[in-house]
């Protein structure tokens, strides 16, 4: 027979004004109204939901889940003397179970231990889940499969199955029984999302370090589980009230980001359970305090939301020692069963976000002069908290909903005709409680009644909205494109498509890019922008390079560089050779050996090899001082084809010859005259 968590005569409450309670573990809001889906004639597979005027009135509707009872029978179904017995069988029956850090190997009994435990998770699960092995550091992990479409994201609870050469009872052998009682309470229970029960090893080797832990998260990262968040469970036993936090169940989590639902949402859900349900044990440090070698600080450093879940005061004088037996006379079972049970609650309550359905907790009592009805609630969301307050007599009553971390009355109403409904604009997140009073009158039977949606991930949207509209709401991003659904909605992409426009771009990086990602071809240059990415090319500028040629034209019809004005490289931009009919490809488009460039500068045709057409190619006549552009470089009136020296004018040749041709003619003549003047007789 299992036993009650808890004891009724330890509880700070008695039986009846704890059922006047209702346990609110959630958010308590309603949708001020629910987002529509409208459609845009030109984007049709696009989300726009319709701006919130009212609140919802919602009310007991046929999809809506009864939490209060669900919860009331979690808390009715752990077992503190189950906790006990698996935390004894584990400590007597396999002391000093250790992890060799020099051979990373374990001893025997820390093997015969996983066997242990395989066997424990077996038959408290009726044989539906066993342990498997990763890392090699052996961790055991068991997956409780969800009900939710896959990839399923999942809720990690862990705990440590190692020792130092002790019994190790807390330290930390009740962590392996909190995790073997979480995987029964949960087993039969229909969740969403997968739960991942692990017990990892090599925990307890290093004093700053818990290796095993670093080892199996790094493991969930390479397998691409995407987590919700995680348990880690260590010490949970000393309970002596002279001690700081000697009585507390201690919750330590992210407080470093800006995101509510990663930082202190899944304690504050663990909380309101301990206290509507339990003796209240459960609470929140901000020090990381022991929490540095833990599951939970793993996941902190790589940014993944974990709670550590510990006794308040961690370092007592038995743990980790020769006295950490079980049955240690300052250890409480009782209190390592509230952990479990508002763990497991936890786990239920964020397992049904997946279904999108309305959540409905109710709660009836008598309220007198001294006794109230009143339910914890915790708002995650911008939205209103809806409540409804009925009884049946002429009493006047006070229905108060109150912000927990400032104490203050947030919004009231007193009403004498049976019927009260709140309706509170909810800005900021965290604990409220709705209080219902009797102000006047005799006392009164009250039904209190909230309906709440809830916003798993954070990303503004109600987990109802995201799963009716194809959403996820246990990822901000569900199409995985880096673009959170709400930012996606606000500006007309489709968050359940990773590429809106359906051309090859990721959202985000069209985003990130500014091209449109509803239009697949920005520029309207003719070429995609998912094709332009690829080619590292500008999606939003036509002519990425600004050499005046269209990027289309470059890429298809040229084959040119679009990310160069000059392509090869030879000084003249694309552009002008493409319109002087040259080749943007080549340096030399006639392939008569001078670059286009030189023969551009001097005038040269660099579409010919013989500009001048007189039968030498440009670059000979270059090499030989002739002019590429003149067929009678010499200007003799002979062309360079036939002139024997075309660099030379013919006269340069003639002349000296007509001299000396002269010369020789006047000296025949001045001979012959001499002659003639010896015969004539000098007459």
């Amino acid at each position: 027979m299992l036993t009650n968590v808890f004891n009724p005569k330890t509880s700070r409450r008695s039986l009846m004004p704890m059922l006047r309670r209702s346990l609110i573990l959630v958010l308590v809001f309603v949708v001020t109204l629910a987002p529509t889906l409208a459609v845009r004639p030109d984007t049709a597979h696009v989300l726009v939901p319709s701006h919130p005027t009212h609140g919802t009135e919602h009310t007991a509707a046929m999809d809506s889940i009864n939490v209060t009872q669900l919860m009331e029978s979690i808390a009715n179904s752990v077992s503190h003397v189950r906790i006990e017995n698996l935390t004894r069988d584990l400590s007597t029956g396999y002391p000093a179970r250790t992890w060799d850090i020099d051979t990373d190997t374990p001893s025997d009994s820390l093997v015969q231990a996983w066997n242990w435990a395989n066997e424990s998770l077996m038959a408290l699960t009726g044989g539906e889940l066993w342990f498997r092995n990763a890392t090699k550091y052996h961790a055991l992990y068991a997956i409780k499969q969800g009900i939710g479409a896959v990839p399923r994201q999942a809720i990690i609870i862990t705990g440590v199955i190692d020792s130092l050469q002790i019994a190790g009872a807390n330290d930390v052998a009740v962590s392996v029984a909190a995790v073997l009682e979480t995987a029964r309470v949960l087993q039969n229970l229909s969740l969403y999302c997968d739960v991942y029960y692990v017990l990892t090893s090599a925990g307890r080797v290093d004093p700053d370090h818990d290796l095993g832990a670093s080892s199996f998260v790094d493991w969930l990262t390479e397998n691409d589980i995407e987590i919700i968040t995680a348990i880690a469970y260590d010490r949970l036993l000393f309970h002596r009230s002279q001690y700081p936090f000697g009585l507390n169940i201690a919750l330590r989590s992210l407080l470093d980001s800006s995101l509510y639902q990663r930082d202190s949402w899944i304690s504050d859900l663990m909380i309101l359970f301990s206290r509507d349900y339990g003796n209240g044990l459960l609470r929140t440090l901000v020090d990381k305090g022991s929490s540095t070698r833990s599951f939970a600080y793993e996941m902190w450093l790589r940014g993944i939301p974990a709670v550590y879940v510990s006794q308040g005061y961690y370092h007592d004088s038995a743990s980790g020692t020769s006295d950490d037996t079980y049955d240690y006379y300052y250890y409480s079972y009782e209190k390592a069963a509230e952990a479990v049970a508002s763990v497991s609650a936890m786990a239920y309550l964020v397992g049904l976000f997946g279904a999108g359905k309305a959540l409905l907790y109710s709660s009836q009592g008598t309220v007198t002069p001294t006794t109230e009805v009143s339910c914890d609630i915790v708002t995650n969301i911008r939205q209103y908290v809806n409540a409804s307050i009925t009884w049946l007599n002429q009493s006047t009553i006070r229905a108060n909903i109150i912000r927990e971390t400032t104490g203050e009355t947030v919004y009231q109403r007193v009403e004498s005709d049976g019927h009260i409904t709140l309706k509170y604009l909810a800005t900021e997140p965290g604990m409220y409680r709705v209080v219902v009073e009797l102000a006047e009158g005799n006392n009164t039977t009250v039904s209190l009644q909230v309906v709440h949606s809830n916003d798993c991930d954070g990303d503004s949207l109600s987990d109802e909205y995201e799963v009716s509209h194809g959403l996820n709401p246990y990822l901000l991003d569900s199409d995985r494109d880096g673009l959170s659904d709400d930012f996606e909605i606000s500006i007309g992409s489709d968050p359940r498509e990773g590429d809106s426009d359906n051309d090859g771009a990721l959202d985000y990086d069209e985003y990130i890019w500014g091209s449109d990602l509803l239009l697949n071809d920005t520029d309207h240059d003719n070429i995609t922008d998912g094709e332009e990415a690829a080619l590292g090319i500008s999606p939003v500028d036509p002519d990425t390079d600004g050499d005046g040629i269209n990027d289309y034209d470059e890429v298809y019809v040229y084959h040119t560089d679009p990310l160069n004005v000059d392509t090869d490289g030879d000084g003249l931009q694309d552009a002008y050779e493409i319109t002087m009919g040259l080749n943007p490809l080549s340096r030399d488009t006639d392939g008569d050996s001078l670059s286009d460039m030189f023969e551009v500068l001097n005038h040269i045709d660099p579409t010919l090899r013989d500009t001048d057409g007189d039968g030498w190619t440009d670059a000979y006549e270059v090499y030989h001082c002739m002019s590429p552009t003149s067929p009678d470089t010499d200007g003799d009136l002979l062309p360079d084809a036939w002139d024997w020296n075309p660099t030379d004018h013919w006269v340069t040749a003639v002349a000296p010859v007509s001299v000396l041709a002269a010369i020789l003619l006047l000296a025949v003549f001045a001979f012959l005259k001499h002659r003639k003047y010896i015969k004539t007789g000098g007459s």
